[in-house]
């Protein structure tokens, strides 16, 4: 690809809010499709982000079968369109989704602190604010099985982390794969938020009781202003791509809310169009 586009003026170039720039190159000499064809005949691909798009695509197309639409094979309805990322691609990161919580009747910090101790490592970080938290974000990357928390009400940041006697395999039930349950989205949904608050997969998926934020410092700052509905915040490191890439390996799905692929190309730079 490099080559080919050496010495070529992209066919569009934009940067978006955050700065990144977005290059997009037109590829349309045949020997070199037909190359990019037999490079990727064998690889192993992984969705990413968007399969909820993919799986739309699947049904669109498998509905205009059943209707009797005469497709060649040539249509763009026979397509998916797709971008693909390499998983060694030294540029290519996963960034974390935090929960905050609400709702939760009957909530008590101290009850669940109490609670947790059997299971969890807890520990004092220091005081709730920004710098700190950053800080703490920072030195907890690379820690497993492990998250920060902080409750409405306290004036501190804790860290909570899997004993190392407590095997979530064993811990979780279900006949999901010992690589799914080490997860620590799992470990948090399963033996915190469902075991301990009564936040069930339903919940997590229509967002009642959970409201997943990227930004570290805005869920602190729900938190911490007393006239808010939100109780608590957990925030999560970052899934590595191996685990994503095990997961899938098992047949498994990630859990709602847990892959951020960054960075991501802009919507709209390129159109599928689905006449028929």
């Amino acid at each position: 690809i490099e080559q080919a586009i050496e010495n070529k003026d992209p066919l569009i170039e934009v940067e978006d809010e955050y700065g990144v720039i977005h290059r997009m190159w037109v590829l349309d000499e045949p020997g070199t499709i037909e190359e990019l064809k037999r490079q990727m005949q064998e690889k192993k691909l992984y969705i990413a982000d968007g399969h909820h798009r993919y799986e739309t695509a699947l049904n669109y197309w498998r509905e205009q079968q059943a209707k009797g639409v005469p497709i060649k094979g040539e249509e763009a309805i026979d397509r998916a369109m797709m971008s693909f990322v390499s998983i060694q691609d030294e540029g290519l990161a996963v960034l974390p989704t935090h929960r905050v919580i609400f709702g939760v009747p009957d909530f008590k910090a101290a009850d669940l602190f109490a609670e947790l101790q059997d299971t969890f490592e807890i520990r004092n970080l220091g005081p709730l604010s920004d710098k700190n938290l950053i800080k703490s974000l920072e030195e907890n990357t690379g820690r497993e099985k492990s998250f920060l928390f902080a409750v409405k009400g306290h004036d501190l940041l804790h860290l909570l982390q899997l004993k190392s006697n407590a095997d979530p395999a064993c811990l979780i039930k279900g006949e999901a794969s010992p690589v799914w349950k080490a997860l620590e989205v799992n470990i948090l949904h399963k033996l915190i938020l469902e075991k301990h608050l009564g936040i069930n997969e339903r919940d997590l998926e229509r967002q009642d009781k959970v409201l997943y934020l990227r930004d570290p410092q805005e869920a602190l700052r729900l938190v911490l202003d007393e006239n808010s509905k939100y109780q608590a915040v957990f925030f999560l490191n970052p899934p590595k791509v191996e685990e994503v890439v095990a997961v899938a390996d098992n047949g498994e799905c990630m859990p709602p809310k847990s892959t951020d692929f960054y960075p991501k190309m802009l919507t709209g730079l390129v159109i599928n169009k689905l006449n028929l």
